[in-house]
């Protein structure tokens, strides 16, 4: 786990009092750390995770054929979710460290593609089911 915020420096060797309320300060600032990464990460899958259940919904309706939208599901929403993730992740600095690329791909990629299917395949209705508006020609 990462934390940016500790304590160490010049006032650690020269004030050795301040040092000790520094250090338990600074496991009050790990413990704030792990909970705000907790959170980021939280955000970063639930926004994931919103997106690809409105993009599967998309390429499901407007998709012809049933292999396209799995196409497009399974190769264009990943990618879009992994430039989410580095602008999210890298640019906000939102979430922990995972501690490998397999468990981000699982984690912030692949759950919320997974989750996404399921909330528009299990509790919305079927494509064929719904009447989209004519178009212009």
């Amino acid at each position: 786990m990462r934390c940016a915020m500790t304590f160490t420096g010049y006032y650690s060797f020269r004030h050795p009092i301040r040092f000790r309320q520094r250090k338990e300060h600074s496991v009050a600032i790990e413990r704030m750390d792990a909970f705000v990464d907790a959170g980021g990460l939280l955000l970063i899958v639930g926004l994931h995770t919103l997106f690809a259940a409105v993009a599967t919904r998309f390429f499901r309706l407007r998709l012809e054929t049933s292999w396209g939208a799995l196409v497009y599901i399974a190769f264009a929403i990943p990618v879009v979710l992994f430039a989410s993730m580095l602008f999210l992740s890298g640019a906000l600095g939102l979430g922990p460290d995972l501690g490998s690329r397999e468990a981000v791909f699982v984690v912030v990629i692949a759950l919320p593609v997974i989750l996404g299917y399921t909330i528009d395949v299990f509790w919305m209705p079927h494509p064929d089911d719904v009447e989209l508006p004519d178009t212009v020609d």
